[in-house]
């Protein structure tokens, strides 16, 4: 265990002023992620709700398509490059 051991306080006393600045990336990181899981998301309750009110005009529908498909691409590519990155299979 690392209990009273100098090396593991002073490891501590050096890391403690960087804390906020890496506690505000890993939630930046973690909060992009959900902003794109979001985004994933919105596009089937927009299509439903489409399909009941009524088909805006094409380009909007070409628009939302296209952004649609931009989030999937981009999920999916930041999903491979972070299992490549860590050599790990899904």
């Amino acid at each position: 265990m690392i209990h009273n051991e100098p090396i593991a306080i002073v490891v501590a006393a050096l890391f403690l002023p960087f804390l906020s600045q890496v506690l505000a990336v890993s939630f930046g990181v973690w909060s992009s992620v959900v902003a794109g899981a979001v985004q994933f998301a919105v596009f089937p309750v927009w299509f439903g709700r489409s399909l009941v009110i009524g088909m805006p005009s094409g380009e909007v529908i070409w628009s939302r398509l296209l952004r649609f498909s931009i989030n999937l691409l981009t999920i999916c590519i930041s999903g491979a490059l972070a299992y490549a990155t860590l050599h790990a299979t899904p």
